[in-house]
């Protein structure tokens, strides 16, 4: 494949923090300033954050079928909203409801369905992305909920873009080898498949080490008989493949980042649930047991 040259604005960080501000202000961007909970369980740490903005995420039904039609937000977003063409294929705009501030969805411009994997072009545009918001905004991480039961809301294909935490490591930093798979992190009660990214690593590189994961995650998946929907989460330094069977019990679930410990929730209602689902017994429930 052909190797596209991206370009991006300077001031991309600093351009999109005004416009969140300004958004906010309008009532047109929801967002709410949330407190950070830090939870150890069977020696897996979450972080849960309830914020009352998830409430009006738009969100799909599994079965509604602008999933799989050529409809959407994003192929007449509101112009408000749009950062930055990326590319010639991809279009950054802020997430309408906002975790973080700011908070990114980065959606191919031609419709594809959110059950494609991720392919280079993706991953040279996530790159980019976080390359050129890590100045102003520091390091960013990129999740991609592929399938209904991996947390996807909506039937497009968009990856999420936001800050990585600075005080609370995630347990993908603690692989060791960008060549060898690793699956049996300490404390993490389900199946992930995780590479380091080495320094200097070009976007092919990247590229072929997650799609290494995304093939080990669905032979397993094959294998055991769990479905096929999956969690990427990639940061600068390492990339994360998690199997998912369910996207959640009772309207307690999780996407990609809730997958790797960053639990966002709507209410105390959702919270609760957890505890009483069991933490991480949920999160294997989500995900599948490790073997």
């Amino acid at each position: 494949m052909a190797l596209e040259k991206i370009t991006l604005p300077e001031d991309l960080g600093s351009r999109s923090l005004l416009m969140f501000d300004d958004l906010v202000s309008r009532g047109k961007l929801f967002y709410n300033e949330s407190k950070s909970e830090i939870v150890s369980h069977n020696g897996f740490k979450f972080e849960f954050r309830i914020s009352p903005a998830l409430k009006r995420k738009p969100y799909l039904e599994r079965d509604d079928p602008k999933r799989t039609a050529d409809k959407g937000p994003f192929l007449n977003p509101d112009p408000d909203f749009v950062v930055a063409q990326v590319g010639l294929h991809h279009t950054l705009k802020l997430n309408l409801c906002c975790m973080y501030r700011p908070a990114f969805v980065l959606y191919t411009r031609i419709f594809k369905p959110q059950t494609q994997d991720l392919n280079f072009v993706d991953v040279e545009a996530a790159r980019a992305v976080m390359a050129a918001l890590k100045p102003t905004l520091g390091p960013q991480l990129m999740i991609y909920n592929c399938g209904v039961d991996a947390g996807s809301s909506q039937g497009h294909k968009h990856m999420q873009i936001f800050p990585q935490p600075t005080d609370f490591p995630l347990y993908p930093q603690q692989a060791t080898s960008d060549s060898d798979i690793n699956s049996n992190i300490f404390g993490v009660p389900n199946m992930h498949f995780v590479l380091r990214l080495s320094q200097g690593v070009t976007s092919q590189e990247a590229d072929c080490n997650l799609a290494r994961l995304v093939s080990a995650s669905r032979d397993f998946q094959t294998t055991a008989r769990y479905g096929s929907d999956y969690n990427v989460v990639m940061a600068e330094d390492w990339v994360c493949v998690v199997p998912r069977r369910l996207v959640g019990r009772e309207g307690v679930g999780a996407n990609g980042a809730g997958m790797v410990g960053l639990v966002w929730l709507r209410d105390q209602a959702e919270r609760d649930g957890w505890n009483s689902f069991g933490l991480t017994e949920h999160l294997v429930q989500l995900g599948v047991p490790r073997t």
